[in-house]
Parts: C-alpha cells; sequence; structure tokens
C-alpha cells in the first residue's frame, strides 16, 4: 500500500512539473511577444512621400505642404532629375500674411535644390520649427522621394 501511495505521489509531482513546464513555455512565449523588437518608438518613425503622385503620375505644381507642424527634414533621394528648381521652407504656407509675425518667405527657406540636379540621396536632417513646404518652379519636376517625421 505504502508503494503505492509513494509512485502516485512521483506522477502527481510529475505531471505538476510537466504543467508547469508548459505554462511556463507558452506563457514565456507570450512575454516575449509583448516587447517592442523594433529599434523605433512610436512617433520617432519617419514618413516618406514623393514629389509625383505614382497613382496618377502628375507631379507637385506650385507649392504643397509635407507637413503641417515641427519635425525634421531628413532626406530628399532623386530617383530621375528634373528642369524645375525645388525649394524647401520651415514652414506651413508660402503666403507671407498667413504667417504669425509675416515671416518673410525667404528667411523660412531651408534648402534649394537647383534644377537637374544629379539623381542620388541627400541627408539634410533639419530640425522644422514650422512645418515643411516644398514649391517647384518651372519645368519638369524631378522624380523624388522625401523623408521626413
Amino acid at each position: 500500500m505504502r508503494k503505492k501511495l509513494i509512485k502516485q505521489n512521483n506522477m502527481k509531482k510529475n505531471i505538476i512539473a510537466f504543467l508547469l513546464s508548459i505554462v511556463a513555455v507558452l506563457g514565456g512565449g507570450y512575454a516575449i511577444s509583448q516587447n517592442n523588437l523594433g529599434s523605433v518608438r512610436v512617433g520617432d518613425d519617419y514618413n516618406a512621400t514623393s514629389t509625383v503622385n505614382h497613382t496618377t503620375n502628375v507631379p507637385i505644381r506650385d507649392s504643397a505642404i509635407i507637413k503641417g507642424s515641427s519635425g525634421t527634414f531628413a532626406r530628399l533621394t532623386i530617383v530621375t532629375a528634373g528642369t524645375a528648381p525645388i525649394t524647401f521652407y520651415d514652414a506651413t504656407t508660402t503666403n507671407v500674411l498667413a504667417r504669425t509675425g509675416n515671416i518673410a518667405t525667404s528667411s523660412l527657406q531651408q534648402v534649394y535644390i537647383p534644377a537637374s540636379l544629379a539623381v542620388g540621396t541627400y541627408d539634410y536632417d533639419i530640425q522644422l520649427k514650422n512645418g515643411l513646404v516644398i514649391t517647384v518652379g518651372a519645368g519638369t519636376v524631378a522624380t523624388s522621394t522625401i523623408l521626413y517625421r
């Protein structure tokens, strides 16, 4: 009788140990999957847009607001060169009368891309206080990707 009780106790211990190991493995996998395994916090990721709408194949004409608040203008990648100069401003509008304090547009200019600039990637990492506005001059618009946050 005593041997039978010892056998039953050992069996219960083995079953409990087995069940606990399953819970530990599954629970540990769940805990690991809840961690952020990426290196970028939410909100610190970059956004990208293009100077040409790839759905309609229509380029930006005149001006466009890329970002309407503070952030960073990180990079410009020119895929195909164009004959139109491109200018980037730390602003939310090109209308000087619509800006607080009527700040001159020329004082907000951050980057000027001359016509026919070589294909390539240009890093800027410029801090923006207001936003990011692009203006395009006369000519064909370069196909490019604008990276910002």
